[in-house]
């Protein structure tokens, strides 16, 4: 935003005028003083967390729909810029919402997670901004986890380690439906093999005392 050419291609498209610049002598001196200052990651939502959610999510049902023909529109792929905007379009589906069991978390982003961030932006990034009066913050918007966290926390290392419970994450229903095809091939080749015999534990009255399954 800040190139000479670009500058001229705003003026002459008109687009300059409905840009808020800098005025009263702000930023003087600097490669700003006629320029739009650019984009503050720590007050968008997307910018701060939600794309990774996004991009995370598209990787995750491309290895759900693996095994699908390139052919079935129910595959996820990032193989080309038309199968890949595909891809981003049918979890980025507000109509999802309306149409699916999880309701308002149903889609990437989420509706909760869209709000969690949009929270911390009048509620922590901009006090910041305000307290450091104007400067930038490094690190505000960032969610780094407690484990990173703890490299800046003086400290011994080592201690005890607390698991982290995953909650249901969204999966589309054609990745649904592309799983299930899956797990119901492997079990018919599966079947066409041999016979499956489970071994019992040593308590048969125990729901999980199965030691393996063994074909014969």
């Amino acid at each position: 935003m800040t190139a000479t050419e670009t500058m001229e291609w705003m003026q002459e498209k008109g687009i300059l005028k409905h840009w808020i610049l800098p005025e009263q002598g702000l930023n003087k001196g600097t490669r700003y003083e006629k320029a739009p200052t650019g984009n503050a990651p720590e007050f968008n939502a997307l910018d701060s967390n939600c794309n990774r959610d996004i991009h995370c999510a598209v990787l995750e049902h491309v290895s759900h729909t693996a095994t699908l023909p390139i052919t079935d529109e129910r595959k996820f792929s990032v193989s080309t810029p038309k199968r890949q905007d595909h891809a981003y379009l049918r979890l980025w589906d507000p109509s999802l919402q309306l149409s699916h069991p999880m309701g308002w978390e149903a889609g990437v982003p989420s509706s909760k997670r869209i709000l969690e961030d949009m929270d911390r932006i009048p509620n922590y990034s901009i006090l910041k901004r305000i307290e450091a009066r104007g400067v930038v913050v490094h690190g505000c918007g960032t969610r780094r986890g407690r484990r990173e966290d703890g490299k800046y926390n003086a400290g011994k290392w080592g201690g005890s380690r607390l698991k982290k419970t995953i909650g249901h994450r969204f999966m589309h229903p054609d990745a649904v439906s592309a799983v299930g095809d899956a797990i119901n091939e492997s079990v018919r080749k599966w079947e066409g093999i041999g016979q499956i015999i489970e071994i019992p534990g040593n308590d048969p009255n125990e729901n999980d005392s199965v030691v393996g399954m063994f074909e014969v």
